[in-house]
């Protein structure tokens, strides 16, 4: 699944080791919204391992589109659920603004007033 939001919050790094090694893990909370027209948001917390803290350097605030899936994992005949990211990119470093219609030129208000004077003379309407 892949979705646009931004990082709320970045939580300090975990180390610790395992028979395979050492190994790092950093998790962060993902706003989102699943559908453009969703109202309210959804938040996740997602986690990146190792190589992937440096490669992916996330910040509170940064807008991404990200890609994420989830599994889950057993410890002492207790499961439990992680969301891990696999796929991130930010977007432009600036949230971007759409840009504002520039409002249309009015015409001033004598040449109105010709116009219509103009047009008047060939319009054979009595109104």
């Amino acid at each position: 699944m892949e979705f646009k939001g931004r990082i709320l919050k970045v939580m300090p790094v975990q180390t610790g080791s395992t028979a395979n090694g050492e190994w790092r893990k950093q998790e962060f909370i993902f706003e989102y919204f699943e559908h453009d027209t969703d109202r309210w948001s959804d938040k996740v917390v997602l986690s990146v391992m190792n190589d992937g803290i440096e490669k992916y350097d996330l910040h509170t605030g940064d807008e991404v589109v990200i890609g994420f899936g989830h599994n889950y994992r057993e410890w002492n005949g207790r499961y439990f659920n992680e969301v891990r990211m696999y796929k991130c990119e930010k977007v432009g470093g600036v949230a971007q603004q759409p840009e504002q219609e520039k409002p249309a030129e009015q015409p001033k208000p004598q040449q109105a007033q010709m116009d219509f004077e103009e047009k008047g003379k060939d319009d054979d309407l009595p109104f």
